[in-house]
């Protein structure tokens, strides 16, 4: 919500249990009219959008990703994280 600029949109994708709960600042949502929308699951024309949003560079990824995994590391790169919460990796070939 902090990231989003005004007139924004935030869509919330990915697994909550039931019964979670964020708290939002409501004066903002409202005054800088800040759309939140829930996805159940990606479509083909979200992956497409996000692909390109990313390839032109309108995402600052350097906000989401904080490092990269190789292929042929993963198991290396579990077995020495195991004991941390690492929220999203990726993974490039």
């Amino acid at each position: 919500m902090d990231l989003v600029r005004n007139g924004g949109k935030v869509c919330l994708f990915g697994g909550c249990a039931p019964g979670t709960t964020v708290p939002f600042d409501v004066h903002r949502i409202h005054y800088k009219q800040i759309a939140l929308h829930g996805v159940f699951h990606h479509t083909p024309r979200h992956f497409k959008e996000a692909v390109r949003l990313l390839s032109e560079g309108k995402v600052k990824t350097d906000l989401l990703i904080k490092g990269s995994v190789r292929l042929g590391d993963i198991p290396a790169f579990f077995s020495a994280n195991a004991d941390k919460s690492i929220p999203k990796s990726v993974v490039t070939a």
